[in-house]
């Protein structure tokens, strides 16, 4: 129910009451909890779900329709997401390429320089755009220039996800 107080603020309340004898006499027995605060609580948790919900399906736009090859990365370097454009560049459809790992990708001559760059992506969260190329599903070579950031999750674990592009 509500309940206006002071004849102008008014609150949310939950009723509760039950009936029982007195001595002889029915008997109504009532507790009003005023709940305005948790309502207005989840009123604020429903805006921000709607705002954070706004927000992601913005970034999932940004990274599907980017004219840039994006992909994710768990730690490992297996590969659990990519947009068209990257999947364009090395010739792998997407069910193809989810759960493979980049090095198969990579040929042997860029992989000498990795645990240099690895190391950098823990210590900074960035390795700046070089040169290298991928190996495309028909095994010819394209040359890319690729950037690496760490991702950070939920939980703030920034081991989590590498983006590359």
């Amino acid at each position: 129910i509500r309940i206006l107080r002071r004849g102008t603020e008014l609150r949310h309340c939950v009723l509760w009451g039950r009936t029982f004898d007195h001595n002889g006499i029915p008997a109504l027995l009532t507790s009003v909890h005023d709940v305005s605060d948790i309502k207005a609580a989840e009123a604020v948790a429903h805006q921000s779900q709607l705002m954070l919900r706004a927000s992601e399906d913005k970034l999932r736009s940004l990274f599907a329709l980017s004219p840039l090859g994006i992909n994710l990365q768990d730690i490992d370097g297996r590969y659990i997401e990519a947009n068209e454009a990257f999947l364009s560049i090395v010739g792998y459809e997407h069910d193809e390429l989810i759960g493979r790992n980049c090095y198969e990708l990579i040929p042997d001559e860029f992989l000498e320089g990795e645990p240099t760059r690895l190391q950098r992506l823990h210590e900074t969260g960035i390795v700046p755009a070089y040169e290298k190329s991928y190996r495309r599903k028909d095994g010819t070579l394209v040359p890319v220039s690729t950037t690496t950031v760490l991702v950070t999750g939920a939980d703030g674990d920034r081991t989590r996800k590498a983006a590359r592009f």
